[in-house]
């Protein structure tokens, strides 16, 4: 059937003031609950943030000893750097003494080589000049008729050409030749 429904419905033992009490309660469950929650949260975060703190530390650590590492080798490379740079310098400061001293004694054997070159040339100039003054003296005794030994005449320039060339011969031309030089 048919549901009765009551109008006065019976009272079930709830005591006065447990509605408050169970609020209480479950405030109370709720509250523990969060300081708990809380609590748990910031060990658990204190214990991340020390496991952070000693990676990092670890991690700096061992960064530090790379950089110092890195700079023990940098260090020693400047050092060969340095040291290469000193043999250079020293290597070229002996190069260009050794230069210096070589375009020295280059520019002194030029100089002498032009004291001796000036002395031929003064010399082949002289001995030019001499060479136009005897064949000028040549040309014009070549058909004069010099007297000689014994006062034959004959042509210097024909003594000079004939074909016995002795001793005698070349020097009688060359005194008549001499002859005429100092008599012109």
């Amino acid at each position: 059937g048919e549901l009765n429904m009551m109008d006065n419905p019976p009272q079930i033992g709830i005591p006065p003031g447990f509605e408050q009490g169970m609020i209480h309660y479950i405030n109370n469950v709720i509250a523990n609950g969060i300081t708990n929650a809380t609590t748990q949260m910031n060990n658990d975060m204190q214990q991340l943030a020390q496991r952070l703190d000693d990676n990092a530390a670890g991690h700096i650590k061992q960064l530090r000893t790379q950089i110092t590492g890195l700079d023990n080798k940098i260090n020693a490379l400047n050092a060969k750097v340095d040291g290469t740079k000193t043999a250079q310098d020293t290597n070229d400061d002996y190069i260009k003494t050794e230069v210096n001293k070589h375009i020295t004694d280059l520019v002194n054997n030029i100089s002498q080589h032009e004291q001796t070159l000036q002395m031929i040339n003064a010399g082949w100039s002289d001995v030019h000049n001499k060479l136009e003054t005897l064949g000028a003296t040549v040309y014009n005794m070549q058909n004069k008729v010099i007297t000689g030994e014994g006062n034959t005449p004959f042509s210097a320039f024909g003594e000079l050409t004939q074909k016995d060339k002795t001793p005698a011969r070349i020097g009688r031309a060359l005194g008549f030749v001499a002859f005429g030089l100092w008599s012109s």
